[in-house]
């Protein structure tokens, strides 16, 4: 059952939703860093914020989420700021 804002509640056999993007933190906004129409922090294909000498990578900067996605970015943003 789904529970509506006005308290009728309906039945359903199935839900699809498209969660929020959200930052665990402020910490990209402090620091200025651009977000995109999802909410997700701004980088370049090497992971460049538009804040020089700022990189991010990950969840915060992608939209898939999962540890994998987010392992294989990290190691690509590291590999070119070698």
């Amino acid at each position: 059952h789904l529970l509506l804002a006005d308290g009728a509640i309906q039945a359903v056999d199935a839900l699809f939703i498209r969660p929020t993007v959200a930052y665990r933190n402020p910490l990209a906004d402090q620091l200025g860093c651009e977000s995109n129409d999802m909410k997700l922090i701004q980088v370049n294909e090497f992971g460049q914020t538009n804040v020089p000498g700022l990189y991010a990578a990950g969840d915060n900067s992608m939209l898939l989420r999962a540890v994998s996605i987010a392992v294989a970015s990290g190691t690509k943003v590291g590999a070119f700021l070698n």
